[in-house]
């Protein structure tokens, strides 16, 4: 089931979306280069309607870990509703099992 309070959305480019170029409505100026990197920009969590970390994918075999970089820690109702969230994504990426990893910045 998709929880509507966490997502884990794909990274933001702001070519493809005009109004990403205001970045400082969307997140804090201490965390630009976390989230907008010269290459392979991490995918980002949204949590309450606000960009709240970021998160990579990384498959080996069937397996798939999900890491979780948020900018504040977060209440285990939201870090639950994220895991929720990456075993919703493991079958698209062909992977049987999924692990959670999170960190702050």
């Amino acid at each position: 089931m998709l929880a509507l309070d966490v997502l884990l959305l794909v990274e933001l480019k702001p070519a493809e979306l005009p109004q990403l170029h205001d970045r400082e409505t969307l997140v804090d100026k201490r965390y630009h280069r976390d989230v907008w990197r010269p290459v392979g920009d991490p995918g980002t969590i949204l949590v309450d309607g606000q960009i709240a970390g970021t998160w990579r994918p990384r498959k080996s075999g069937r397996s798939l870990t999900i890491s979780i970089k948020t900018f504040d820690s977060l209440p285990a109702a939201k870090r639950k509703s994220l895991k929720g969230e990456a075993e919703q994504i493991a079958p698209l990426r062909g992977a049987s099992s999924v692990d959670v990893a999170f960190d702050t910045y």
